[in-house]
């Protein structure tokens, strides 16, 4: 083991940082180039580009897309859903993001997922490297390649269609700057969840509890309330825009209707009976029965309304609630299938369904995916860890102590809004590294397999 230490010290000293981010942008830029051309395959997704690889914005899913033509056209951003428009649909950060370095940078589509990937792995090659001296180069380089050796995850991080592409990215740095002793700390943290709050709609809960709690835990941090102060003014200026659209403040679970789709989707018998296997999406058609049973024709009503069905439907069927909510623990932790699969006549299955003859239906199509299974070892790992070191709270160092209680935090506060709703491994996709980052730090901090000794730096 001495030897092996040694061999491994010497070996880091020939890693210098110069080295290690040009062969890590040339590493991305290679990945960014193979994950563009088989995404737009033909088996895949063909209709994002045109004959010249221009990205064809418009057609981006998840509604990104008609949100990008309201914006170019000049017009406010909403979906045209329902009959109505909705426009605190989805937040604007993704959108205005490839919308400008559409029209000012580059329209091919390699290009801007190069861009994408090139900037925001800067900034994570940057907060790692300087999150804590302490670290050497040896961590930074296998930190670096845990953000990309899993296949799902680095699919997910290359990606511009949803917005775990920039989000995975952000929460890593988000972990590693709340425990580091970098300078303006605080400003640094405020900037970043004002983007987080402003590229998904549920991190509204993280986003609004983490800088109190950021608040407790630092004792000697410069501006330790400037994180509360941008977050309530991001919040505040979130709800005034969209009452001035829509007439009402969205603030909290209200303030994306997705929010309130979302929670409506999964509240009613028949989720348990599709989930985790088929998308949730498949209930939509029971949104729209509630609109034209409410007479709903505004974005106002449709969230009010269907938040105030969920809840209702919670509070007089717990039994069933709760084990949705253990089908989305065990996705989160254990399911090894891709799940979230479409059956291939979507109108059959529900009507077969509805009318109590499953066995008339076909049967879905639900392969392993390979890249679940390290994924969710190392998480289930790490709140192992992350549970014992818990319960040796007061033998721990104030390190391994802060550690801890961030991780859990952010955790927890990242969550929440999906076990309320649904949960598939690409939201996850964020702290399934991270646990990897913990169980790193974790091992070194308690000199557990002489890890100091390999990645940290000799005085």
């Amino acid at each position: 083991m001495k030897n092996s230490t040694k061999i491994i010290k010497n070996s880091t000293n020939l890693l210098k940082t110069e080295y290690i981010f040009l062969f890590f942008i040339l590493c991305l830029t290679l990945i960014n180039y193979l994950f563009c051309y088989l995404y737009v395959s033909p088996n895949y997704s063909p209709h994002l580009i045109d004959n010249e690889n221009n990205y064809i914005l418009k057609n981006i899913s998840f509604g990104f897309g008609q949100i990008i033509e309201d914006l170019t056209n000049g017009n406010s951003p909403s979906l045209n859903w329902f009959g109505f428009e909705l426009q605190s649909s989805r937040r604007l950060f993704l959108p205005y993001f490839l919308m400008i370095t559409n029209d000012y940078v580059t329209s091919n589509f390699y290009l801007i997922h190069l861009i994408k990937n090139l900037m925001f792995g800067t900034l994570l090659f940057l907060t790692i490297k300087k999150f804590n001296q302490k670290y050497n180069n040896f961590f930074l380089t296998l930190c670096l390649f845990i953000t990309f050796y899993i296949p799902h995850n680095t699919l997910t991080n290359l990606g511009t269609e949803n917005e775990e592409g920039i989000l995975n990215y952000l929460m890593i740095i988000l972990f590693f700057v709340l425990i580091s002793n970098l300078n303006f700390k605080s400003v640094i943290i405020s900037i970043i969840l004002v983007i987080i709050f402003l590229l998904k709609g549920s991190m509204f809960f993280m986003t609004l509890l983490l800088p109190f709690l950021y608040f407790f835990l630092e004792k000697n941090v410069k501006l330790k309330y400037l994180p509360i102060i941008a977050v309530i003014l991001i919040n505040f200026f979130w709800g005034i825009n969209s009452f001035q659209k829509n007439g009402f403040f969205a603030f909290g679970a209200k303030g994306s209707s997705m929010n309130a789709i979302n929670i409506s989707l999964v509240t009613h018998k028949y989720f348990n009976t599709t989930y985790p296997e088929i998308k949730p999406d498949i209930h939509l058609g029971r949104v729209t029965e509630i609109v034209k049973d409410n007479k709903i024709n505004n974005e106002k009503d449709l969230v009010d309304i269907l938040i105030k069905k969920s809840i209702i439907y919670i509070i007089e069927n717990p039994k069933e609630y709760f084990i949705g909510v253990l089908k989305k623990i065990y996705v989160l932790n254990f399911s090894p299938f891709k799940d979230a699969q479409t059956p291939k006549d979507s109108e059959k299955y529900l009507d077969n369904m509805y009318k109590g003859k499953l066995e008339l239906n076909e049967k879905i199509n639900n392969p392993i995916r390979l890249s679940n299974i390290p994924n969710k070892i190392i998480f289930n790992v790490s709140l192992i860890l992350l549970l014992i070191s818990l319960i040796n709270f007061k033998k721990n160092s104030k390190y391994l102590n802060k550690l801890n209680l961030y991780y859990l935090s952010t955790l927890a506060f990242y969550l929440a809004p999906y076990m309320f709703a649904w949960i598939y491994p690409r939201h996850a996709t964020s702290f399934y590294m991270i646990a990897h980052f913990y169980i790193m730090l974790y091992l070194i901090e308690k000199k557990i397999f002489s890890f100091n000794k390999i990645f940290l730096k000799t005085n």
